[in-house]
């Protein structure tokens, strides 16, 4: 089966997992201490943007030597290699910032329930 857009493909087949996965995922018990956030303020802090840029920079030079690394065995496998990399930095990245409280130690592999 030929997919035109492996993107498409690659996330119709890995998100549905995580999206159902993390639907089912608890909130933190100390959720209803924090008071809410003002209208004005934004979404996302500063920190919070740097983390982010700092996470795509992670990926971005980690996926950079992936295929470089895999170049010798043709552009091909390389430019696979480093998509699959991508792919699992993604799905690793999503359980990391299930909480912006809480490190992902503390907060523990499975919170699903009541």
């Amino acid at each position: 089966m030929h997919h035109d857009n492996p993107d498409r493909w690659m996330n119709l087949v890995t998100d549905g997992a995580i999206a159902v996965a993390l639907s089912l995922e608890k909130s933190e018990q100390d959720q209803m201490e924090h008071a809410p956030r003002s209208p004005e303020a934004p979404v996302l802090g500063f920190s919070g943007r740097l983390l982010i840029a700092a996470f795509g920079v992670y990926i971005g030079g980690a996926s950079l030597w992936i295929f470089f690394t895999f170049l010798p065995d043709g552009v091909d496998v390389a430019r696979t290699a480093a998509f699959t990399g991508m792919v699992v930095f993604e799905k690793f990245s999503v359980f990391a910032f299930r909480s912006l409280r809480q490190p992902c130690t503390r907060i523990g592999g499975c919170r699903t329930g009541s």
